[in-house]
């Protein structure tokens, strides 16, 4: 999979397994987590959708950068 620029509140399909429950389904890209000198880990935060409610979850998980690709792909 080519490297894709990531940008705070895109949406993006999770396709790792690190995190199972979201494997292929919808995320929203909140913001790079930062490491203890300021500089980003390659990790983002993100949040899932959830189909029945029909929004994003308030709670987030730690998602690595190669593991996100653009929702329309």
């Amino acid at each position: 999979m080519k490297s894709v620029r990531l940008k705070r509140g895109m949406i993006a399909r999770y396709t790792g397994t690190e995190h199972a429950f979201m494997t292929g389904r919808k995320v929203k890209v909140n913001e790079p987590i930062l490491g203890d000198d300021g500089r980003p880990t390659g990790r983002w935060d993100v949040a899932p959708w959830i189909e029945a409610e029909q929004r994003f979850s308030w709670v987030t998980s730690d998602a690595r950068r190669e593991d996100l690709a653009p929702w329309d792909e």
